[in-house]
């Protein structure tokens, strides 16, 4: 019942967002692999692994670094969200600025 509170902005992002990404990656399909970010975790993986012998050790590792990539991925969808919607306040404000300059334009003309 608490999602049907939520601000409109807040659903359109979560609505929007998903559909954006997948676009989004399928567009700049060159670009992310140029990142290497699923390279990068092997290589971060194997380290840990040629290097790290004890099992519980390396199983806290594993943790932590999913603990990391959590909360880094949950920061990262809270700054888009408000980018997001200031990309909202932004349109209207810029609607409202072009409309002000239109019509000083205009009064001037007229």
């Amino acid at each position: 019942m608490k999602e049907f509170y939520k601000p409109i902005l807040d659903k359109l992002y979560e609505v929007r967002s998903t559909e954006f990404s997948n676009e989004f990656g399928k567009i700049h399909q060159k670009q992310l692999r140029k990142n290497k970010t699923s390279e990068k975790e092997e290589l971060l993986t194997n380290a840990i692994d040629e290097n790290i012998s004890n099992e519980q050790i390396k199983y806290k590792i594993y943790v932590l670094l999913n603990e990391f990539q959590t909360a880094m991925f949950s920061e990262i969808d809270f700054w888009c969200e408000k980018y997001y919607k200031l990309g909202f306040y932004d349109a209207i404000k810029l609607k409202k600025e072009i409309k002000m300059i239109g019509e000083d334009y205009n009064g001037e003309k007229g």
